[in-house]
């Protein structure tokens, strides 16, 4: 009987140094703590990209400018005609100037709006030499910037190998600056070799009128405005002229139906000389 007791003692002893054993752990070893069983990575966000904006294209030409144009010696009818306009502001005439046209906004359309934007330095370069010429429809400050150089569209456009300007050889002094003018805008143009030629041979006949060398219809004093000597002028019809002395008696004259050339001689008797009908004189 003392050795159950022995042998109880010993498993009360067993089971509670097991029942120790749990105790010294604080049930940590199966148990998680519950700061663990709730740490949850958070989700992954993808950022949405921004949308590049696709950028608009950069203008490369300013836009056309519509000149109404024709050529009635060959029957064409005046009709809207479109010139490309570059960025800088050169117009290209290339494809009018192989027509041969004569550019006249009053020949034809009437919708056709006579302005032209000026927006680049070359357009103002033009609208400043214009308004220094006095150039437009009306020649003053009715006349706006963008009509006036609408005008000299007008003038750049047209290219008849007939026309005044291409046979010319004695222009006024403001039809020598309208074609300068043109120029500003179309350096290019086919006829502007003969434009300056036509410039150069008006200059020399500017001398020659300011010289007393070379006079008109009309009458003269001279010497002051007309030199003595021997005066020529070609192809006339129903010409008449005539020099007077000091006292205004006739020293000769003249009066011509038609001739291929005539000569009038201004002595040292003259002091008036007097044509009419005749056209331009020029002395020898």
């Amino acid at each position: 009987m003392g050795h159950s007791r022995v042998v109880m003692g010993a498993a009360l002893v067993t089971l509670s140094l097991a029942a120790g054993c749990a105790a010294d752990t604080g049930g940590t070893a199966s148990t998680p703590s519950a700061s663990a069983s709730t740490s949850v990575p958070p989700p992954s966000v993808t950022a949405t990209p921004t949308p590049t904006p696709t950028p608009s294209p950069s203008p490369t030409a300013l836009a056309s400018v519509i000149l109404v144009c024709g050529n009635l010696d060959d029957d064409i009818d005046y009709l809207p005609q479109e010139v490309p306009v570059a960025l800088d502001g050169t117009p290209n005439f290339t494809s009018l100037w192989e027509q041969q046209f004569g550019c006249d906004t009053g020949m034809g359309d009437g919708t056709v709006t006579e302005a032209v934007a000026v927006e680049t330095p070359l357009q103002q370069a033009v609208v400043a030499l214009g308004r220094k010429i006095g150039y437009g429809e009306y020649g003053d400050e009715s006349d706006s910037d963008a009509q006036i150089l609408y005008s000299v569209f007008q003038g750049c456009g047209s290219n008849e190998p007939d026309d005044y300007y291409a046979t010319s050889k004695d222009l006024s002094d403001g039809q020598v600056d309208e074609i300068r003018l043109w120029m500003t805008l179309c350096p290019d143009h086919p006829q502007a070799k003969i434009w300056r030629a036509a410039i150069s041979a008006s200059a020399e006949a500017r001398k020659a009128e300011k010289s007393g060398n070379r006079v008109y219809d009309g009458t003269y004093l001279v010497p002051s405005e007309m030199k003595r000597g021997t005066f020529v002028v070609e192809d006339v019809e129903n010409c008449y002229w005539e020099t007077r002395n000091s006292s205004g008696d006739i020293v000769a004259n003249n009066f011509v139906l038609a001739a291929p050339r005539v000569v009038a001689k201004v002595d040292r008797s003259a002091v008036v000389f007097t044509a009419e009908g005749c056209g331009q004189w020029n002395r020898q």
